[in-house]
């Protein structure tokens, strides 16, 4: 990687074998007319969405794949279907609606076949024709009438190098169509007459010509093999040659295999073994890009084989030994200075404090080489030893003063200036009873009055200028901790804002010296997020922003209140090293995991935008103190590998609208076989038993596609959309019969949404049974039956006994069908399970502030919730079934409809009275009495009788508690030692609890599914105290990001680890 054309640098990011690619040696690129990506190999033919590589090979005994593995071009017409050329296969033409590949091939005696199996380039006339470029001529294909012409170079010709082995076409503006052979060199073909035309100077390199291309300019470009890059003049049909050398900006290889001109006029040209080059008309110099085994961003591989420029801009590289590199308009902007200690003029050593003074010179202070400037009007270093700046080697912090003073703080240096005025250090301040507190200064900054302010490791000190006095506090004087890492001065309130490392925040009032800390402690678990802060920003509207070890805090200083952001609320990573104002608001934030922007601070729903290493950053781990905003408002970011520097008004967005397509269709985890490709289907139709659906869809952004956003729905039977989610693929099971219409949206990694969204009709065949035409024949057969029936009985009276057996046979029939109708019911076991709990929109209706995470182990569960509203009454139970799958689904069955008898029928409200009942009910269902039966299945249930007019919750529960969440602590109820239904051997009294309950409080009911699932590192239990632990952490979250982090942290939990228990939890906020 190196600094490119446009003053940033190029990051590429790769797709290997690793990621599905067919192998590493990859030819050509294209990009089809929904937005796929093709990657011709040498050994298939890939296509890619972004999240995964489908590969398409020969089969021979199949004459609908493609006709050879090893593909040599790719070319997308003008009517945007894909045309295939093979090493030893022929020409293939990609049916996109069968799948399938249409096969021309060159067989012995035919007359209207291809010259030649090996096909080099293809392209398109202004007539329409394709031309084709084979080992053995020119051929032109007509779409409409399938008729082939070859053309071919006499051999016999003046010309002793005459060849027919064509490796690239290109028709110009004029309509001449350009050839490139590996003998005769460069070709000009005239279509209306069928002739060649080889007589041209010959130009400064050889014959071997391997590709033809004309840029915007009207410029005829020519790539050799080994004669470089030649420019070749129309009107004088003269050439002028690029080729390497060891002069500055020369073309990095001689072997030229390709040539593009981009959307923004760039010339990019791919070399076999030189890497990639950039074109520059106006200097005509060229910038090079190689493979860096340093750097992982850099090129994969210095064999360029094709570039391709894609509908979104990106440029995508085909290398000869490394599989396909990509490089990203919105990944590369931002200026870097990297690390670089072998260059001779080079940022050498790692950025710690970083200013801009106010005649523009960067001030450098660095780990290991003392204090550097860098004049960018030339780019020239300065480096100032220990000796010169009289101080020390590792500087950490620097500022410049109201005088224009440079103030340096060094690691066990001391203090000291550089006067720009006389271009001279002072002598360094160094520890002492009348000078500083200690030699280690981590940072400084002055307050209205001039005063200097210096933070130590072993406390804080103030230098008055005037005088040449220091004043110096430490804990003897009320600072939470010595140890001083961030000062930030506010004058409104004449303040002194103190970073500590391990005493939190501390507040010095500059006049009075009075001291206030604010800290994190068990008593203030709403205080500050961590007590070791790194850096301070006061955004002069009443508020500080503090990084700490631990997550954002954002402090309101007139109610001296804290808000706090996590890397669960997007931030990159927690520890953060420096914060900046960037422009309406926002903050740019460096951090140990990349750069977060913190958009939009005066809106509710803050969102972060992440940058990391592969957008351009010197890498992801940035170094404390190393950030600085510039007079013009420029940003500096200092890191482990170098210097980022940008203005933030020029860090664009993504703004390719990604189409949306279907990739998938799967019933009961296996790819359905359609009779046309799932990727153009706008209707399918289905059974009634195809009752487990999986349908995945794309959206064709590949800037960053584990980043881009879906939602769908399917009308007909929800029409709200689902939440928005990372996740591309919808699954649907036992759809009645009817109209369906599944609809998807989706959006690049910046949120840029395509409002366009895919539509795919789903037509469910119902059974016949449920046909109008069977409920029509059934009637005619009553009516017929009668009928007959009648009519025989009264004209066969005497044969009464024959007819009673006819009777007997036909009832044994009909008990025969109900059988088998019944033994069809159990099939759908999961359907009515399904259809029998309450819909949650119910549930979210009566508690908007509300969730339920139900994850059964199995089809069906043995876990289920309730829901009912009765007298003014919200009543809800979390029931867990003995056993889970099938069993624990007819447990569950029985308990829905006593609870519904119990409360709806019969109307009792109070939580002991239910379980009481349900109980009674259970026990009569299973026969549970000691002389009928020894079952002991049973339930256990957390039931609560919910007024929301009273604010009061009276429950009871059955060997499950019910959690109250207040103000970050647990209030426990547990319910009764024993369960409803099961053994009879005792009395059962269940007793109920009111409880008053409080805005903002949070109830949770759940089964014992989350606490028992084993997994983490030694696949042990997450256990009760754990879970209680996370609901504390996460209980200031919205109920919807609830559901969403506990599904999370129980997946991760699990890893490979299968469920061992039903799911269920339900949580309720006031």
């Amino acid at each position: 990687m190196v600094k490119s054309l446009w003053g940033q640098n190029i990051n590429f990011k790769h797709l290997t074998p690793d990621q599905g690619l067919s192998v590493n040696e990859v030819n050509c690129i294209a990009q089809d007319s929904k937005g796929f990506m093709w990657f011709g190999t040498k050994n298939g033919l890939d296509r890619y969405d972004g999240n995964k590589i489908v590969s398409y090979k020969n089969y021979p005994d199949n004459p609908n794949t493609i006709s050879d593995n090893d593909i040599l071009y790719l070319f997308v017409d003008n009517e945007g279907d894909m045309w295939v050329g093979t090493g030893d296969g022929g020409l293939n033409f990609y049916e996109s609606n069968r799948n399938s590949f249409k096969t021309y091939r060159w067989t012995l005696n035919c007359s209207n076949c291809i010259s030649n199996n090996t096909i080099r380039s293809i392209t398109q006339g202004k007539d329409g024709l394709i031309w084709i470029g084979t080992d053995e001529g020119l051929n032109s294909l007509n779409k409409k009438t399938g008729k082939i012409n070859t053309y071919k170079i006499d051999k016999n010709s003046n010309d002793a190098f005459a060849d027919n082995q064509i490796y690239s076409l290109c028709e110009d503006k004029e309509g001449v169509l350009w050839i490139g052979t590996v003998k005769t060199g460069l070709i000009a073909f005239d279509k209306r007459t069928g002739k060649f035309n080889s007589n041209f100077p010959k130009g400064d390199f050889n014959k071997r010509i391997r590709c033809i291309y004309e840029d915007s300019r009207n410029n005829l470009w020519i790539g050799s093999d080994g004669g470089g890059l030649s420019l070749f003049d129309r009107n004088t049909g003269e050439f002028k040659t690029f080729k390497s050398s060891d002069k500055e900006g020369s073309i990095s290889n001689n072997r030229i295999f390709s040539i593009l001109e981009d959307k923004k006029g760039k010339l990019w040209v791919g070399s076999l073994g030189g890497g990639v080059n950039v074109f520059d008309y106006q200097s005509e110099k060229f910038q090079s890009f190689y493979f860096d085994s340093n750097d992982r961003y850099s090129l994969s591989s210095n064999h360029v084989r094709y570039v391709f420029e894609d509908k979104a801009e990106s440029i995508w590289i085909a290398t000869n030994t490394s599989g396909v590199c990509v490089y990203h308009l919105t990944s590369n902007q931002f200026g870097l200075l990297k690390k670089e200690s072998k260059g001779i003029n080079s940022l050498k050593y790692t950025p710690f404090g970083i200013i801009e003074d106010y005649k523009g010179l960067l001030w450098i202070g660095t780990l290991g080489g003392g204090l550097a400037t860098l004049d960018r009007s030339n780019f020239t270093y300065t480096y100032y030893s220990s000796e010169e700046n009289k101080n020390h080697e590792n500087i950490l912090t620097l500022f410049e003063d109201k005088d224009s003073l440079i103030w340096i703080g060094s690691w066990g240096g001391g203090l000291n200036y550089f006067d720009p005025k006389t271009k001279k250090f002072s002598k360094p301040f160094t520890a002492s009873t009348h000078s500083i507190n200690n030699n280690t200064v981590t940072t400084i900054t002055q307050d209205e009055d001039g005063i200097i302010w210096i933070g130590t490791l072993n406390g804080l000190s103030a230098y008055n200028k005037k005088t040449a006095q220091f004043s110096n506090y430490t804990m003897n004087d009320g600072l939470s901790s010595n140890s001083i890492f961030a000062l930030s001065y506010d004058a409104p309130r004449n303040t002194l804002w103190i970073g500590s490392n391990g005493g939190g925040l501390n507040s010095l009032n500059t006049k009075t010296g009075k001291i206030e800390f604010f800290r994190k402690t068990a008593e203030n678990p709403e205080g500050i997020s961590n007590n070791n802060i790194n850096c301070i920003y006061d955004d002069n509207v009443g508020n500080l922003w503090i990084g700490t070890k631990k997550g954002l805090n954002k402090f309101e200083k007139k109610t001296k209140t804290f808000k706090k952001y996590y890397d669960y609320n997007g931030l990159a990573n927690d520890y953060i090293y420096g914060i900046l104002p960037g422009q309406d608001g926002d903050l740019w934030i460096s951090t140990n995991k990349g750069l977060s922007r913190f958009l939009h601070l005066e809106k509710e729903g803050n969102l972060f935008k992440n940058y990391y290493a592969m957008d351009g950053l010197q890498d992801n781990e940035f170094n404390q103190g190393a950030y600085f905003k510039s007079y013009s408002g420029e940003l500096f970011f200092g890191g482990v590998n170098g210097l980022n520097c940008f203005y933030p008004s020029k860090i664009i967005q993504n703004k390719h609208v990604p189409p949306i397509v279907l990739t998938s269709f799967k019933k009961f985890g296996k790819e359905v076989e359609l009779d046309s490709n799932i990727i153009n289907k706008s209707r399918i139709t289905l059974s009634f038993k195809d009752n487990f659906l999986e349908f995945e869809f794309c959206a064709l952004d590949f800037v960053l596609p584990s980043k881009n956003l879906y939602s769908y729905r399917l009308e007909g039977f929800d029409d709200e959309w689902t939440t928005v989610s990372t996740k591309n693929y919808a699954v649907f099971t036992n759809l009645q019969g009817g109209d369906y219409v599944l609809r998807v949206k989706g959006s690049n990694n910046d949120g840029l949404w395509n409002e366009q969204t895919l539509a795919l009709q789903i037509i469910v065949r119902p059974p016949f049974y449920k046909t109008n035409w069977f409920y029509t024949l059934c009637v005619l057969c009553s009516l017929i039956s009668v009928f007959s029936y009648t009519r025989y009985r009264t004209s066969r009276i005497k044969k009464e006994k024959k007819k009673l057996e006819l009777k007997v046979r036909e009832r044994t029939t009909e008990l025969a069908q109900k059988n088998k109708d019944i033994t069809s019911s159990i099939q759908y076991a999961q359907r009515i399970q399904e259809a029998i709990l309450p819909k949650i929109k119910v549930i979210l209706d009566s508690f908007p502030n509300s969730f339920i995470l139900y994850k059964p182990k199995d089809i069906v569960s043995g876990d289920f919730y309730w829901f009912s509203e009765k007298n003014n009454l919200k009543i809800i139970a979390v029931v867990d079934c003995t056993g889970h799958g099938v069993p624990g689904a007819f447990m569950s069955m029985i308990g829905h409809n006593l609870l519904n008898q119990i409360v709806v029928e019969k109307g009792i409200t109070s939580p002991g009275e239910i379980l009481a009942e349900l109980d009674a009910g259970i026990q009569s269902a299973l026969k549970q009495s000691s002389l009928e039966s020894d079952t002991r299945d049973g339930m256990d249930v957390s039931l609560c009788a919910i007024d929301l007019e009273k604010g009061e919750i009276n429950y009871s529960g059955a060997f499950r508690p019910l959690y109250i969440v207040r103000k970050n602590k647990i209030i426990i109820y547990n319910g009764n030692r024993f369960p409803v239904g099961g053994s009879q051997g005792y009395n059962k009294m269940f007793e109920s609890n009111c409880i008053n309950f409080q805005k903002d409080d949070i109830i949770y009911l759940f089964s014992d599914g989350f606490a028992d699932q084993f997994g983490g590192e030694k696949l042990k239990k997450f256990m009760v105290k754990n879970f209680q632990k996370l609901l504390l952490e996460i209980n200031e979250l919205p109920m919807s990001a609830q559901h969403d982090f506990l599904d999370k942290a129980i997946q991760n939990w699990m890893g490979l680890q299968d469920q061992v228990d039903d799911i269920l939890i339900v949580g309720i906020k006031f």
